[in-house]
């Protein structure tokens, strides 16, 4: 019945494939073996994560050493730091290096090399010390793959005029493809991700985004998870899409998203010793104190309704004492002119007819948002700036603290800039706004001065000693690749002023733009290479009696599948599947396979490819 099942998926997937394949990712042989790019992040003055990842030709168990350099210029001629990273199938053949002894507030250049192949070249920037004039950041979150194309991604880096992107989160999202019947493309795997490997997977199929793979390609990165990188609505112990009964123990997939999550992005882990841990802290000079917050994983207590008995309970936490205690640190010893809150959720009450609507947001834990709050007015901590991503849609706050008047701004403890989703739609309370319509929300919220519920696209955050600024941008359609974007509007709050006040017309960035880094690599192409498989990886491994078989082929083909024993006995055969180009990934199963050491073999038109299985 089993060997039934996977045939019948098999054949499934065979007569689907000339639908699916527009909507399938691809590997281009331009960037064998770094299919998904280069990356940069978490920039301090003197250091900087770059990020890459292999796909071998074929997969074995043992290491792959990955070398790298970083330069002034574009051609890596004026090389100031090099080394040699080992990855392998632990790390998901990811590379990560903290780059060091680096000059503050400049613009590098960096590739990675492994048997004669090069990477992209990388651009990414140093954060400044001392006097800082001026800075600039996009602001991005929710980037569903199955709801459209990274439009937003695309328009951000064609811009070339800011210092690093901000994601605040849904950087991926966790559904099964069959959430979405009409989404414009499909998730990999097409089941709903719970595993160490389907976490992997969803991230591989994000980072072979074109448009994504430039963004990370020019400009560092500083990002913060929300909810989608593990399940929806999550909070410490669980989450609204996870069911114990039928998905296994909370905890060990919040391990699992954890650990992808940090194999694949740039970021750097300030706490190794708590792996949960992802707050931390950046200065830019004398201008800007930021700080990234965890709204979700870290010590969140689970929602509650609204006008729940315990909603005003002082022991619930959103953040948790431990991480509230390190954010108060922060702020009462910062000199910087701004100081910034990178984090997920709306900070700004929400109301309609008198009432909070959305739970998941500060209004669900409003004690400790008012111990916030408090320690920011009377410690008279200057100019507050929230940073929010999470609910799909556009708005520009004043945050009311004490006797706030909406026409004047007065009684403002702080401003908040909620930036829209890169693709993904209004989140489950929008029907509610949209039925109110955008002139009764400002009017029930009378702090809210700007308000899109409808548009997908980015906020440009301007900086200097005289204001903060912020614009909202967006793009076209995500239906199909564009780069149309438009300036809606922009909202500034003075320094000392802590409201918001409305723009003339969009900021600009004086002085010379900085050089990009080229757009392909500088690899010979061997148009003459025959190889189709690229990269067989099983998951997990060892395994017990099913695991997860990936691999990528450049062509659909035809693929057999054996298993052998170490003397090279046949254990195991299965029916011949036709592959689709790209990503490929089968669930194998062998529940009458002794426990042991084995061979996975897999062949198509002439190719062999082998490699090592346990089955405990």
């Amino acid at each position: 019945m089993r060997k039934k099942i996977l045939f019948l998926s098999v054949y499934f997937l065979y007569c689907y494939s000339a639908y699916a394949q527009e909507k399938r990712v691809t590997l281009d042989p331009l960037y064998a073996p770094f299919y998904h790019g280069v990356a940069s992040g978490d920039p301090l003055t003197d250091r900087v994560i770059i990020w890459t990842r292999v796909t071998p030709d074929s997969n074995f168990t043992g290491n792959i050493t990955v070398n790298w350099k970083m330069a002034t210029d574009t051609l890596l001629s004026n090389v100031v730091q090099q080394g040699s990273f080992v990855t392998n199938e632990d790390k998901d053949f990811t590379v990560k290096v903290d780059v060091t002894g680096l000059q503050p507030n400049t613009w590098y250049y960096y590739e990675f090399e492994t048997n004669g192949r090069k990477s992209l070249i990388g651009r990414t920037r140093t954060a400044p010390s001392g006097s800082v004039d001026s800075l600039r950041f996009a602001i991005v979150s929710c980037s569903s793959w199955q709801h459209g194309y990274f439009n937003v991604y695309g328009c951000i880096e064609s811009r070339n005029d800011i210092d690093a992107v901000i994601h605040l989160g849904d950087y991926i999202y966790e559904y099964d493809s069959a959430s979405f019947s009409n989404g414009t493309r499909i998730h990999e795997p097409t089941h709903e991700i719970l595993t160490l490997a389907d976490y992997r997977i969803r991230h591989s199929q994000y980072k072979l985004d074109p448009q994504l793979r430039k963004l990370h390609q020019q400009f560092p990165f500083i990002t913060v998870w929300d909810d989608h990188e593990t399940a929806n609505d999550s909070y410490r112990d669980g989450a609204q899409n996870h069911t114990p009964s039928t998905e296994g123990d909370w905890f060990i997939r919040k391990n699992n998203g954890v650990r992808a999550y940090k194999e694949w992005m740039p970021i750097r882990e300030p706490d190794p010793n708590d792996t949960i841990r992802i707050w931390r802290q950046f200065t830019w000079g004398n201008l800007m104190n930021l700080m990234m917050i965890d709204t979700r994983l870290y010590d969140r207590d689970v929602q509650v309704a609204i006008n729940a008995p315990n909603l005003n309970d002082t022991t619930r936490k959103m953040i948790g004492q431990i991480q509230l205690a390190w954010l108060e640190n922060q702020l009462a010893n910062s000199n910087q002119k701004w100081n910034v809150i990178g984090q997920q959720v709306m900070f700004a009450p929400l109301k309609a007819l008198g009432q909070p609507i959305n739970m998941d947001q500060w209004d669900g834990y409003p004690a400790e948002r008012k111990r916030i709050m408090d320690f920011i007015m009377n410690n008279n901590i200057p100019n507050p700036v929230i940073l929010t991503g999470d609910i799909h849609t556009s708005w520009a706050n004043d945050i009311p603290y004490q006797n706030y008047n909406g026409t004047t701004g007065a009684g403002s403890m702080g401003v908040e800039y909620v930036t829209s989703s890169v693709t993904s739609p209004g989140a489950d309370f929008i029907s509610s706004l949209t039925g109110l319509g955008v002139p009764l929300i400002k009017s029930q919220n009378p702090h809210m001065k700007f308000v899109d519920i409808t548009k997908r696209g980015f906020v440009l955050l301007d900086l200097n000693h005289q204001r903060i600024q912020g614009d909202y941008y967006f793009v076209d359609r995500v239906d199909q690749i564009s780069n149309q974007v438009t300036f809606a509007e922009g909202w500034y709050c003075e320094d000392g002023t802590r409201r918001l006040q409305k723009a003339n017309s969009a900021s600009v960035r004086q002085g010379t733009l900085p050089i990009k880094a080229p757009a392909l690599p500088n690899n010979p192409v061997n148009k003459n290479k025959s190889t189709n498989f690229l990269g067989i990886s099983s998951y997990p491994n060892p395994y017990q009696n099913t695991f997860t078989l990936q691999f990528y082929t450049h062509k659909p083909a035809l693929i057999n599948v054996k298993i052998l024993d170490l003397q090279g006995k046949v254990v195991k055969t299965y029916p011949a599947f036709q592959s689709i180009a790209g990503l490929n990934h089968y669930n194998i199963e062998t529940p009458n396979v002794s426990s042991g050491t084995y061979i996975l073999l897999m062949e198509s038109q002439g190719e062999i490819f082998q490699k090592t299985i346990i089955k405990n």
